[in-house]
């Protein structure tokens, strides 16, 4: 999807190039480098990210103090920590921290990138996961919108619009909206989809005369986040 952010800590300066390589090729977004265990901790409050990737070594800690700490202060985005070697201490010790997976060296940058690719599709799909769009936090378990420290309600259906837009990451016909969202025929004629946008709308976007976030592309919507 674009626009993913991806905080990677840690040393290894060819595994965060590699990283950026993968990222830049697939238009997925920008990954986010920090090298030492504070700044890894100052980063990962610094902003939304879609997955956070961990060296077990970090300079001033390790990855299992950080992700227990992250864990503890509300970061709900999958975590993958990059050990030294197959050690199942090492392993458990991670995903008893809060880990999402381990991965020991050594290892192909394909397959580490299949599991981060594995673990955003999971997170994506579940009620945890936390989005930007524009200048606000998204949280579908809460149906809230937060921008400071303002709470902008939405309905169950009109979160659900939003989760349906963002894990497409595209154009979505009006015809799948009303059908996944509502259990419609899409053939039916109705105008419930128009007014639950026409509200989504009044909500998020600042200019009403000029959408920026919710945008209609093609017969369907797009959410610009």
């Amino acid at each position: 999807m674009s626009g993913t952010r991806i905080l990677f800590a840690g040393r290894d300066t060819k595994l965060r190039d590699k990283l950026d390589e993968y990222w830049a090729a697939h238009a997925r977004g920008e990954i986010v480098e920090a090298q030492t265990f504070a700044e890894a901790s100052e980063k990962s409050s610094d902003g939304l990210y879609a997955s956070i990737v961990l060296e077990m070594e970090l300079q001033g800690g390790n990855a299992c103090a950080l992700c227990r700490s992250l864990r503890q202060a509300g970061v709900t985005c999958p975590i993958i920590v990059i050990g030294e070697s197959a050690s199942d201490a090492d392993a458990i010790a991670s995903l008893n921290a809060g880990a999402n997976d381990f991965v020991a060296r050594p290892f192909s940058y394909s397959v580490l990138t299949a599991r981060i690719d594995a673990q955003l599709r999971s997170y994506r799909s579940s009620e945890q996961a936390v989005y930007a769009i524009g200048p606000y936090t998204f949280r579908p378990s809460d149906k809230v919108l937060m921008e400071n420290n303002k709470r902008i309600r939405l309905t169950e259906k009109e979160s659900n619009v939003l989760k349906h837009l963002l894990r497409s990451g595209r154009t979505v016909s009006r015809e799948a909206l009303l059908s996944d969202v509502w259990g419609y025929n899409p053939t039916a004629t109705t105008h419930t989809l128009e007014t639950h946008i026409y509200r989504l709308r009044r909500k998020i976007e600042k200019d009403l005369s000029r959408f920026q976030l919710l945008l209609t592309e093609n017969s369907g919507y797009r959410l610009n986040a």
